[in-house]
C-alpha cells in the first residue's frame, strides 16, 4: 500500500510535467509565429509561396505543441489543481488558435464559409453580347 510518501512524489512529477509542457507549448507558439512569418514574407518579400522547410517546420510544431498542451491539462487535472485551470484555459485558447492562424500553407477561411464558384459553360460559337452594341439579338 502506497504511503503519504509514494503521494507526494507522484505529485511532484505531475508539477514538473505541467510544468515543462506548459514551457513547450508557450515555446511552439512562439516558434509557430515566427515560422508564419518567415514563411509569409512579412520581413523579406517571398514571391513564390512557403518554402517547404517552413511547411515542415508547422508540420513538425503543431503536433508537438497540441501535443503538450493535452499532457499540460492531462496534468493539472491528475494533481486536482482547479484554480490553475483558468491560466491553462488561456493558455488552452492562445495555443489552438496559433496552430489555426500561422499554418504554413494558409489554411482558407473562407472556403468553409462561401460557397465555391460555379463556372459558366457556353457553346463553343458563343460570342458575349454586351449592352449598348448593335449585333446583340433583342436590342
Amino acid at each position: 500500500m502506497p504511503g503519504p510518501r509514494s503521494h507526494e512524489t507522484a505529485h511532484g512529477w505531475l508539477l514538473a510535467i505541467e510544468i515543462l509542457c506548459g514551457l513547450a507549448v508557450w515555446l511552439g507558439v512562439f516558434v509557430l509565429f515566427v515560422n508564419h512569418i518567415e514563411a509569409t514574407g512579412f520581413i523579406v518579400p517571398v514571391s513564390e509561396g512557403p518554402h517547404p522547410d517552413t511547411i515542415s517546420a508547422y508540420r513538425a510544431w503543431a503536433p508537438v505543441t497540441a501535443a503538450a498542451l493535452l499532457v499540460m491539462l492531462v496534468a493539472a487535472f491528475r494533481r486536482r489543481a482547479r484554480w490553475l485551470f483558468l491560466g491553462h484555459a488561456i493558455t488552452a485558447f492562445v495555443a489552438i488558435a496559433a496552430v489555426l492562424l500561422f499554418a504554413v500553407p494558409s489554411i482558407d477561411f473562407r472556403s468553409l464559409i462561401d460557397p465555391p464558384p460555379v463556372e459558366q459553360s457556353y457553346g463553343p460559337g458563343y460570342e458575349p453580347c454586351y449592352s449598348g452594341s448593335d449585333g446583340c439579338p433583342g436590342g
